[in-house]
């Protein structure tokens, strides 16, 4: 009786139960597929089957067989422990299954991880741009083939240290940054979207390399570190510093050139000039830059010195005299050499020699001249005129 109204209660249970479907609690922690839904299960039969095994045990063994109480326990014990050996068996297949398959996926997905990485460090490795990641505290996180070749570092030697400390020049500068990258992943400051530095090597070479940076982030949004690819411009700046030096050159020579200097563009507007040009007019540099030739030009008019621009770059080249004005409104004479050069769009470049004193030389030897041609054909007039009268006083 007991059993029958236990098996009953139990359908009426698993009834119940199943009315709420698979997504109900009690059906899923029985019928789900978490490990504690597993082991329901199989423990529930093991209970349910030791309390149905008991009362029909006792019925049996009572209505066939005489036999004391200790004999029906020890009976009892032996099937139960039966059953629980099996299901324990059965028990131990179930979970150990779960965790060689659960091991099964975790080497899937650990391949999978392992063959996505090796493809994005494939991927890191191929470009000729240094590649680095920094931790919070500084540290290499990830370094591709071009940041080690440029570092003359195996990517074993570089993980793991401290960019500030093995990287960088150990300088008041480094100092600087290393408080800065701490302030920009405190989330402090916003950190400079390009930037440049000097590296050092393992060898102590300096390279100077420009920086394109990005904030990593966790999925809460949070600052991790700090990605940043970086192009090694050492060469390019070594170039920039020995033309920007030569121009300096350049520009001083000019300055202290004897001659006065133009740099004109197509339309005959100064570009530039020197101070000996300067001197030469009376204007001062603000002056003359942005002013035209034909401001400054004496002798040839507006359109005459654009038919003389037209003429030089057909030519190429010229060398003439003429004369300028100056502040003042006084006029020098020049002798001026001109060469266009077509590059940047097309320039003149102009030397100008003031002539004004050699002018006069001119003129002053010319007047010389004059008057010697002139004594000369008075003495000649002379000797004539005393070789006639002493004609005539013989006569």
């Amino acid at each position: 009786m007991a059993a029958t109204t236990a098996i009953a209660f139990l359908l009426l249970g698993i009834a119940l139960i199943s009315a709420r479907g698979p997504a109900g609690f009690p059906t899923r922690k029985v019928f789900g597929d978490s490990t504690s839904a597993r082991l329901s299960r199989v423990f529930l039969p093991l209970v349910i089957g030791a309390l149905i095994l008991q009362s029909v045990l006792s019925r049996f063994l009572s209505v066939f067989f005489e036999v004391n109480d200790v004999l029906l326990l020890a009976v009892m014990a032996i099937a139960v422990a039966m059953l629980t050996a099996f299901v324990v068996a059965h028990v131990a297949h179930e979970i150990g299954g779960a965790i060689d398959e659960a091991n099964r996926n975790l080497q899937r997905v650990d391949a999978a991880l392992r063959h996505e990485r090796d493809l994005a460090q494939g991927y890191l490795d191929t470009v000729e741009t240094i590649i680095v990641a920094l931790n919070k505290e500084g540290q290499i996180i990830t370094i591709n083939r071009k940041g080690c070749q440029i570092f003359a570092s195996k990517e074993s030697e570089l993980i793991g240290q401290s960019w500030f400390s093995v990287c960088l020049p150990q300088s008041e500068d480094t100092r600087s940054m290393y408080s800065a990258f701490l302030k920009i992943i405190a989330g402090e400051v916003t950190p400079l979207e390009y930037s440049e530095s000097l590296i050092v090597t393992r060898n102590g070479e300096l390279r100077q390399i420009v920086w394109h940076n990005a904030l990593l982030r966790d999925e809460q949004g949070e600052i991790i570190g700090v990605l940043s690819a970086g192009n090694d411009i050492t060469e390019r700046k070594q170039t920039e510093d020995a033309l920007s030096a030569s121009e300096e050159q350049h520009r001083n020579v000019l300055q202290t050139a004897m001659d006065g200097f133009w740099m004109l563009d197509m339309q005959g507007q100064l570009l530039e000039v020197n101070e000996t040009y300067c001197r030469m007019s009376g204007y001062n540099m603000e002056e003359l830059l942005g002013m035209h030739i034909s401001d400054l030009e004496a002798r040839e008019t507006a359109d005459q010195t654009a038919d003389h621009r037209h003429k030089i770059m057909a030519e190429g080249e010229e060398r003439f005299e003429s004369r300028h004005r100056r502040k003042d409104g006084s006029v020098f004479d020049v002798e001026i050499s001109v060469q266009h050069q077509a590059a940047n769009g097309g320039r003149f470049v102009v030397f100008l020699r003031d002539i004004t004193d050699r002018k006069q030389e001119e003129k002053e030897k010319a007047k010389l001249e004059a008057q010697l041609q002139q004594s000369q054909k008075m003495e000649s007039v002379g000797r004539l005129a005393g070789g006639v009268a002493h004609d005539f006083n013989n006569m």
